[in-house]
């Protein structure tokens, strides 16, 4: 079920990196659906951009 949500989030999400979306108004339809989704996207992004993630991504992991 989960890997369902993250289909849906990323179909109606997806014009914001540049994928083909459903219009506009079906979207904004579906965002109160997506509450929890779009919460944990941008928690994700906060993390990203974190002080540690940083300083750990210039470490040579590979």
């Amino acid at each position: 079920m989960a890997e369902l949500e993250n289909i849906f989030t990323l179909l109606t999400t997806g014009f914001i990196i540049g994928l083909p979306s459903p219009p506009i108004p079906i979207a904004l339809d579906l965002l109160p659906e997506m509450e929890t989704n779009l919460i944990l996207m941008l928690q994700r992004i906060e993390t990203a951009h974190g002080p540690l993630s940083q300083l750990f991504s210039s470490f040579d992991v590979g």
